[in-house]
Protein backbone atom coordinates (compact mmCIF):
# COMPACT_ATOMS: atom_id res chain seq x y z
CA UNK A 1 0.00 0.00 0.00
CA UNK A 2 1.26 3.51 -0.47
CA UNK A 3 3.03 5.36 2.12
CA UNK A 4 1.85 8.33 4.21
CA UNK A 5 3.61 10.92 3.83
CA UNK A 6 3.06 14.87 3.57
CA UNK A 7 0.67 14.31 0.51
CA UNK A 8 -1.78 13.93 3.61
CA UNK A 9 -1.61 17.24 4.27
CA UNK A 10 -1.52 18.55 0.64
CA UNK A 11 -5.12 19.70 -0.99
CA UNK A 12 -6.68 16.18 -2.57
CA UNK A 13 -7.20 16.25 -6.47
CA UNK A 14 -10.47 15.86 -7.74
CA UNK A 15 -11.40 12.56 -9.07
CA UNK A 16 -14.24 11.20 -11.54
CA UNK A 17 -16.31 8.21 -10.96
CA UNK A 18 -16.34 7.27 -6.89
CA UNK A 19 -14.76 4.70 -6.49
CA UNK A 20 -16.30 4.13 -2.60
CA UNK A 21 -19.72 3.94 -4.75
CA UNK A 22 -22.10 2.13 -2.83
CA UNK A 23 -20.14 2.04 0.49
CA UNK A 24 -21.05 4.13 3.43
CA UNK A 25 -18.21 7.01 2.54
CA UNK A 26 -18.13 9.14 -0.79
CA UNK A 27 -14.90 10.38 -2.18
CA UNK A 28 -13.55 13.95 -1.60
CA UNK A 29 -10.12 13.52 -3.59
CA UNK A 30 -7.26 11.41 -4.47
CA UNK A 31 -4.27 11.50 -2.43
CA UNK A 32 -1.76 9.17 -3.31
CA UNK A 33 -1.36 5.98 -5.27
CA UNK A 34 1.16 2.88 -4.55
CA UNK A 35 2.08 -0.13 -5.52
CA UNK A 36 -0.78 -1.80 -4.22
CA UNK A 37 -3.72 0.53 -3.84
CA UNK A 38 -5.39 4.35 -3.84
CA UNK A 39 -5.63 6.64 -0.91
CA UNK A 40 -8.42 8.89 -0.72
CA UNK A 41 -9.90 11.56 1.31
CA UNK A 42 -13.47 10.98 1.42
CA UNK A 43 -16.46 11.55 3.91
CA UNK A 44 -18.85 9.71 6.10
CA UNK A 45 -22.10 9.93 3.27
CA UNK A 46 -25.06 10.53 6.72
CA UNK A 47 -22.81 11.40 9.62
CA UNK A 48 -20.17 13.82 9.93
CA UNK A 49 -16.45 12.86 9.31
CA UNK A 50 -13.56 13.58 6.94
CA UNK A 51 -11.82 10.09 6.88
CA UNK A 52 -8.55 8.78 5.07
CA UNK A 53 -9.28 5.57 2.99
CA UNK A 54 -7.15 2.96 1.60
CA UNK A 55 -8.44 0.77 -1.43
CA UNK A 56 -6.79 -1.82 -2.81
CA UNK A 57 -6.69 -1.19 -6.75
CA UNK A 58 -9.27 -2.97 -8.64
CA UNK A 59 -6.76 -4.67 -10.59
CA UNK A 60 -5.27 -6.36 -7.66
CA UNK A 61 -8.66 -8.13 -6.05
CA UNK A 62 -8.04 -11.46 -7.52
CA UNK A 63 -4.98 -11.55 -5.27
CA UNK A 64 -6.29 -13.71 -2.32
CA UNK A 65 -2.78 -12.79 -0.69
CA UNK A 66 -3.18 -9.01 -1.10
CA UNK A 67 -6.48 -9.04 -0.14
CA UNK A 68 -5.87 -11.51 2.96
CA UNK A 69 -3.00 -8.79 3.64
CA UNK A 70 -5.54 -6.09 3.70
CA UNK A 71 -8.15 -8.33 6.08
CA UNK A 72 -5.10 -8.36 8.78
CA UNK A 73 -4.23 -4.76 8.67
CA UNK A 74 -7.70 -3.74 9.09
CA UNK A 75 -8.08 -6.09 12.27
CA UNK A 76 -4.91 -5.35 13.77
CA UNK A 77 -5.48 -1.27 13.86
CA UNK A 78 -8.96 -1.85 14.58
CA UNK A 79 -8.07 -3.31 18.07
CA UNK A 80 -4.80 -1.64 18.45
CA UNK A 81 -5.81 1.16 20.67
CA UNK A 82 -2.88 3.48 21.38
CA UNK A 83 -2.23 7.34 20.97
CA UNK A 84 1.08 6.75 18.74
CA UNK A 85 -0.77 4.03 16.34
CA UNK A 86 -2.78 5.19 13.70
CA UNK A 87 -6.73 5.29 14.50
CA UNK A 88 -8.85 2.83 12.00
CA UNK A 89 -12.76 3.31 12.46
CA UNK A 90 -14.24 1.15 9.83
CA UNK A 91 -13.23 -1.47 6.92
CA UNK A 92 -14.82 -2.74 4.66
CA UNK A 93 -15.72 -3.98 0.61
CA UNK A 94 -17.03 -2.17 -1.85
CA UNK A 95 -19.53 -3.61 -4.49
CA UNK A 96 -16.90 -4.32 -6.92
CA UNK A 97 -14.87 -6.41 -4.43
CA UNK A 98 -12.14 -4.03 -3.41
CA UNK A 99 -11.48 -3.90 0.16
CA UNK A 100 -10.91 -0.56 1.99
CA UNK A 101 -10.03 0.61 5.46
CA UNK A 102 -10.98 3.74 6.98
CA UNK A 103 -8.51 5.85 9.32
CA UNK A 104 -8.43 9.17 11.10
CA UNK A 105 -7.33 12.35 8.86
CA UNK A 106 -3.94 13.18 9.99
CA UNK A 107 -2.11 16.55 10.15
CA UNK A 108 1.34 17.07 9.63
CA UNK A 109 4.47 15.08 7.82
CA UNK A 110 6.61 12.27 8.78
CA UNK A 111 9.52 11.70 10.57
CA UNK A 112 11.50 11.47 6.45
CA UNK A 113 10.03 14.76 5.78
CA UNK A 114 11.22 16.32 8.80
CA UNK A 115 15.14 14.97 8.63
CA UNK A 116 14.74 16.01 5.08
CA UNK A 117 13.80 19.32 5.65
CA UNK A 118 15.95 20.07 9.23
CA UNK A 119 18.99 16.93 9.19
CA UNK A 120 20.01 15.02 11.99
CA UNK A 121 17.78 15.78 14.84
CA UNK A 122 18.96 17.05 19.05
CA UNK A 123 19.06 14.14 20.76
CA UNK A 124 16.10 14.76 23.27
CA UNK A 125 13.70 14.85 20.40
CA UNK A 126 15.23 12.00 18.45
CA UNK A 127 14.60 10.05 21.98
CA UNK A 128 11.27 11.29 22.53
CA UNK A 129 10.16 10.31 19.26
CA UNK A 130 11.72 7.12 19.73
CA UNK A 131 9.87 6.31 22.94
CA UNK A 132 6.33 6.73 21.34
CA UNK A 133 7.01 4.85 18.69
CA UNK A 134 8.56 1.92 20.95
CA UNK A 135 5.66 2.33 23.15
CA UNK A 136 3.24 1.69 20.01
CA UNK A 137 5.22 -1.21 18.95
CA UNK A 138 4.80 -3.04 22.81
CA UNK A 139 1.34 -2.29 22.60
CA UNK A 140 1.32 -4.68 18.68
CA UNK A 141 3.95 -6.53 20.29
CA UNK A 142 1.51 -7.55 23.48
CA UNK A 143 -1.06 -8.84 21.13
CA UNK A 144 1.23 -11.20 18.69
CA UNK A 145 1.71 -8.35 15.75
CA UNK A 146 5.09 -7.71 14.58
CA UNK A 147 5.02 -4.67 12.16
CA UNK A 148 7.95 -5.97 10.02
CA UNK A 149 7.99 -2.59 8.13
CA UNK A 150 9.09 0.54 10.98
CA UNK A 151 11.09 2.87 8.98
CA UNK A 152 10.85 6.83 9.02
CA UNK A 153 8.16 7.49 6.16
CA UNK A 154 5.72 5.33 8.14
CA UNK A 155 6.23 7.37 11.20
CA UNK A 156 4.30 10.38 10.79
CA UNK A 157 4.47 13.55 13.14
CA UNK A 158 0.65 14.37 13.54
CA UNK A 159 -0.40 17.69 14.72
CA UNK A 160 -3.81 18.04 16.46
CA UNK A 161 -5.08 21.71 17.43
CA UNK A 162 -3.61 22.79 20.66
CA UNK A 163 -1.39 19.96 21.34
CA UNK A 164 2.00 18.87 21.10
CA UNK A 165 2.75 17.16 18.45
CA UNK A 166 2.82 13.13 18.53
CA UNK A 167 3.94 10.52 16.35
CA UNK A 168 1.78 7.82 14.69
CA UNK A 169 3.04 4.58 13.50
CA UNK A 170 1.17 3.64 10.37
CA UNK A 171 0.57 1.50 7.51
CA UNK A 172 0.50 -2.65 8.93
CA UNK A 173 0.03 -3.95 5.15
CA UNK A 174 2.48 -6.26 5.65
CA UNK A 175 2.23 -7.13 9.53
CA UNK A 176 3.08 -10.60 10.62
CA UNK A 177 0.80 -11.55 13.14
CA UNK A 178 2.27 -14.81 15.71
CA UNK A 179 -0.08 -17.53 16.02
CA UNK A 180 -1.06 -18.53 19.67
CA UNK A 181 0.18 -14.92 20.97
CA UNK A 182 -2.86 -13.57 22.18
CA UNK A 183 -6.52 -14.26 21.81
CA UNK A 184 -6.76 -10.47 20.64
CA UNK A 185 -4.74 -11.04 17.75
CA UNK A 186 -6.42 -10.94 14.02
CA UNK A 187 -6.26 -14.46 12.62
CA UNK A 188 -3.05 -14.99 10.49
CA UNK A 189 -2.87 -15.13 6.69
CA UNK A 190 -4.44 -18.12 5.47
CA UNK A 191 -1.51 -18.23 3.08
CA UNK A 192 1.90 -17.29 5.16
CA UNK A 193 4.82 -16.13 3.65
CA UNK A 194 7.41 -18.72 2.07
CA UNK A 195 10.17 -18.86 4.12
CA UNK A 196 13.32 -17.67 3.09
CA UNK A 197 11.65 -14.45 1.44
CA UNK A 198 12.46 -11.22 2.72
CA UNK A 199 9.51 -8.49 3.55
CA UNK A 200 9.98 -5.02 4.30
CA UNK A 201 12.15 -2.10 3.49
CA UNK A 202 15.82 -3.02 2.75
CA UNK A 203 17.62 -0.41 4.87
CA UNK A 204 16.11 -1.64 7.82
CA UNK A 205 15.24 -5.30 7.99
CA UNK A 206 17.06 -7.70 10.66
CA UNK A 207 20.34 -9.80 9.77
CA UNK A 208 17.55 -12.64 10.23
CA UNK A 209 15.62 -11.38 8.27
CA UNK A 210 18.47 -11.60 5.55
CA UNK A 211 19.17 -14.90 6.47
CA UNK A 212 15.81 -15.64 5.59
CA UNK A 213 14.87 -16.87 9.04
CA UNK A 214 12.05 -16.39 11.04
CA UNK A 215 11.64 -13.14 12.72
CA UNK A 216 9.87 -12.33 15.43
CA UNK A 217 9.34 -8.44 17.39
CA UNK A 218 12.57 -8.22 17.82
CA UNK A 219 12.93 -7.40 14.08
CA UNK A 220 11.23 -4.27 15.10
CA UNK A 221 13.34 -3.23 17.50
CA UNK A 222 16.20 -3.60 15.24
CA UNK A 223 14.38 -1.68 12.91
CA UNK A 224 13.75 0.82 15.48
CA UNK A 225 17.00 1.12 16.41
CA UNK A 226 17.86 2.20 12.69
CA UNK A 227 15.34 4.68 13.31
CA UNK A 228 17.40 6.32 16.02
CA UNK A 229 20.55 5.95 14.64
CA UNK A 230 19.50 7.89 11.52
CA UNK A 231 17.39 10.87 13.42
CA UNK A 232 20.66 11.03 15.37
CA UNK A 233 23.24 10.85 12.48
CA UNK A 234 21.20 11.79 9.81
CA UNK A 235 22.24 8.69 7.71
CA UNK A 236 22.13 5.13 8.12
CA UNK A 237 24.77 2.61 10.00
CA UNK A 238 25.21 1.49 6.23
CA UNK A 239 25.23 4.13 3.92
CA UNK A 240 28.61 3.81 2.88
CA UNK A 241 27.31 0.17 1.14
CA UNK A 242 26.06 2.00 -2.30
CA UNK A 243 24.91 -1.33 -3.54
CA UNK A 244 21.56 -2.71 -2.04
CA UNK A 245 22.86 -6.14 -1.70
CA UNK A 246 26.13 -5.06 -0.77
CA UNK A 247 24.37 -3.21 2.66
CA UNK A 248 22.64 -6.55 3.20
CA UNK A 249 25.22 -8.65 3.14
CA UNK A 250 26.79 -6.16 5.70
CA UNK A 251 24.53 -5.73 8.42
CA UNK A 252 25.38 -10.07 8.93
CA UNK A 253 28.71 -9.80 8.13
CA UNK A 254 29.55 -6.56 9.82
CA UNK A 255 28.85 -4.83 13.08
CA UNK A 256 27.80 -0.90 12.72
CA UNK A 257 30.06 1.48 13.55
CA UNK A 258 28.22 3.52 17.11
CA UNK A 259 26.00 6.43 16.16
CA UNK A 260 29.13 8.87 18.10
CA UNK A 261 31.05 7.98 14.94
CA UNK A 262 28.70 10.01 12.39
CA UNK A 263 26.95 12.68 14.45
CA UNK A 264 27.70 15.95 14.04
CA UNK A 265 27.28 16.79 18.13
CA UNK A 266 28.56 14.55 20.80
CA UNK A 267 26.12 11.74 22.12
CA UNK A 268 26.19 10.91 25.60
CA UNK A 269 27.59 6.88 25.44
CA UNK A 270 23.97 5.94 27.09
CA UNK A 271 22.27 6.38 23.86
CA UNK A 272 25.58 4.80 22.32
CA UNK A 273 25.09 1.90 24.03
CA UNK A 274 21.42 1.36 23.09
CA UNK A 275 21.53 1.88 19.83
CA UNK A 276 24.44 -0.72 19.37
CA UNK A 277 22.41 -3.30 21.74
CA UNK A 278 19.24 -2.50 19.38
CA UNK A 279 21.34 -3.32 16.41
CA UNK A 280 22.86 -6.58 17.90
CA UNK A 281 23.36 -8.80 14.95
CA UNK A 282 21.48 -11.89 16.90
CA UNK A 283 18.24 -11.25 18.51
CA UNK A 284 19.01 -12.74 21.70
CA UNK A 285 21.65 -10.02 22.50
CA UNK A 286 19.24 -6.98 21.72
CA UNK A 287 16.40 -5.45 23.87
CA UNK A 288 14.25 -8.17 24.37
CA UNK A 289 11.00 -6.69 24.63
CA UNK A 290 10.44 -2.68 23.03
CA UNK A 291 9.60 -1.89 26.64
CA UNK A 292 13.15 -2.53 27.79
CA UNK A 293 14.74 -0.31 24.93
CA UNK A 294 12.37 2.42 25.77
CA UNK A 295 13.24 2.35 29.50
CA UNK A 296 16.88 2.78 28.36
CA UNK A 297 16.08 5.54 26.45
CA UNK A 298 14.66 7.59 29.48
CA UNK A 299 17.68 6.78 31.74
CA UNK A 300 19.73 8.27 29.38
CA UNK A 301 17.26 11.33 29.06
Amino acid sequence: MPEHNTELTWGPTPVGDDPLEGTPYGVVGHIATGGMGEVYLADHRSARGRYVVKLLHSTMVSDARLVDRMRVEAQALSVLRHPSIVHVFDSGTTPTGRPYIVMERLQGNTLADELRQRGALRVVEALTWLRQLLSALQAAHDIGIVHRDVKLSNLFLHEAPDQPRRLKVLDFGIAKVLEGASDKAPQPLYQPTEIGIVIGTPAYVSPEAVLGKPIDHRADIYAAGIVLYILLCGRGPWDHERRELHSLAARVRELPKPPSAHARKALPSEVDAAVMKALAREPEDRFQTAREFERALELAL
